[in-house]
């Protein structure tokens, strides 16, 4: 199980990357419109990082990982396929008395099921016995790769993902830490001594935290950008793109992707609020 979710994990990454160049190139090209096309665009490396489901067509700038036999996640039973057989082999039978019964009162799917499970034994213990030649059978490409290098490719990648989890926690739990002392100034904005930047927190119940010594105009308007940054769902964003780097922290573009989409989110809030 762990493997197969390593190797669909690996293919999204890889699908991704395509969507990645794709959005880099188009954010040169709109690097002079409203950053809000650039940012949008992001959602849907998002989506691509994050859903093991993909809506495709015929027509795709995207490679199909899927399409090979190395990526269905299909396993073959290794059954041995029966020869065809025409309709016109079965016209020489008998009408049908009271020892045919088993071709007329059987259904055809049953007979069919008990003529296979016969060849196969025939021809898995007669046949290799007697030194008859078999076809052999095509290799199973659909199974993924089992044993030693399957278990530590799973290993080294919960590793990692756990390593950046807990890299992201522990920021987190600072941070709580350090603004525990903070004092309401009114409403949902907060006053601490131990901050030297302002910033938000929280998804549902969010804060603003701000230092004691920001005031005039330049606290005017960074209420207004964490209060635009809070209408807009950032702080959910981030949680997402955080959760992507974890799943996705072996693959250089998906950091990229998430440092440029910050960028491009605080962009757009400064047009916002401006």
């Amino acid at each position: 199980m762990m493997d197969q979710l390593v190797y669909r994990l690996w293919a999204m990454s890889l699908q991704a990357d395509v969507l990645i160049l794709i959005v880099l190139a188009a954010r040169f090209f709109l690097r002079r419109y409203p950053r809000i096309y650039s940012y949008c665009l992001w959602a849907l490396v998002g989506i691509r990082l994050l859903c093991p489901v993909w809506v495709e067509s015929s027509f795709s700038l995207q490679p199909d990982w899927f399409s090979y036999s190395g990526f269905t996640g299909r396993q073959t039973d290794g059954a041995i396929p029966l020869p065809e057989i025409s309709s016109s082999q079965g016209e020489g039978l008998p009408a049908g008395d009271g020892n045919d019964a088993q071709y007329t009162d059987q259904p055809m799917a049953d007979q069919a099921g008990g003529q296979e499970a016969e060849w196969q034994e025939s021809a898995m213990g007669k046949g290799l016995e007697a030194g008859s030649e078999l076809t052999p059978a095509a290799p199973d490409f659909a199974r993924e790769p089992e044993g030693g290098l399957a278990r530590l490719l799973g290993g080294v990648y919960l590793a990692g993902a756990a390593v950046i989890l807990l890299f992201r926690l522990v920021q987190y739990l600072r941070m709580r830490h350090r603004v525990a002392a903070a004092v309401r100034e009114k409403g949902n904005i907060w006053l601490c001594e131990k901050i030297a930047s302002p910033f938000g927190m929280g998804i549902l119940f969010p804060r603003i935290y701000l230092p004691y010594d920001l005031g005039g105009k330049e606290k005017k308007y960074v209420l207004r950008h964490e209060r635009v940054h809070i209408r807009h769902c950032d702080p959910l964003i981030r949680i997402i793109g955080t959760l992507c780097a974890c799943l996705h922290w072996w693959n250089p573009l998906v950091w990229l992707a998430v440092y440029l989409m910050d960028q491009d989110m605080e962009m757009f809030c400064d047009e916002t609020v401006l």
